[in-house]
C-alpha cells in the first residue's frame, strides 16, 4: 500500500515538473515569435534599401527562428502528452488504491487521500 502511495506521489511530482516545463516552453515559443516578427519587420525595411546582405542575414535569422519555433512546438506537444499520461497514471493508481484497500480490510478515510484527488 505504501509503495502504491509513493508511486502516486512520484507521478504527481513528475506531472508538476512537466507543467513547469510546459510553461517554460510556451514562454520560449512566444519570445521566439516576437523575435521572428522583429526580424521580419527589419527585413521589409531593408528590402527597399541598399542592404541586400543585411536582408539575407535577417532572412537566415528568420529561418533559424522558424526552426526553433517548430522544435519548441514539438516539445510542447510532447510535454502535453507526458502530462496527460501522468494524469492517467495517477488516476489508475487512485483506482487501484481504492480497489485494493477494501480487500486488505484497510479502512480508507476520505481525508487521507486528498492528495490523490483528481483536479
Amino acid at each position: 500500500m505504501k509503495a502504491i502511495e509513493n508511486g502516486a506521489l512520484k507521478d504527481e511530482a513528475k506531472m508538476e515538473l512537466q507543467k513547469t516545463q510546459f510553461g517554460q516552453a510556451e514562454h520560449i515559443a512566444e519570445e521566439a515569435d516576437r523575435m521572428y516578427e522583429g526580424v521580419a519587420r527589419k527585413l521589409v525595411i531593408t528590402e527597399g534599401g541598399p542592404g541586400i546582405a543585411a536582408a539575407e542575414k535577417y532572412s537566415q535569422n528568420g529561418d533559424k527562428y522558424e526552426e526553433e519555433i517548430k522544435n519548441l512546438t514539438d516539445k510542447l506537444k510532447q510535454a502535453k502528452t507526458c502530462a496527460e499520461c501522468a494524469k492517467l497514471a495517477k488516476t489508475v493508481m487512485i483506482y487501484k488504491i481504492r480497489q485494493y484497500a477494501p480487500q486488505r480490510n484497510t479502512s480508507v478515510h476520505k481525508g487521507c487521500w486528498t492528495s490523490f484527488c483528481l483536479t
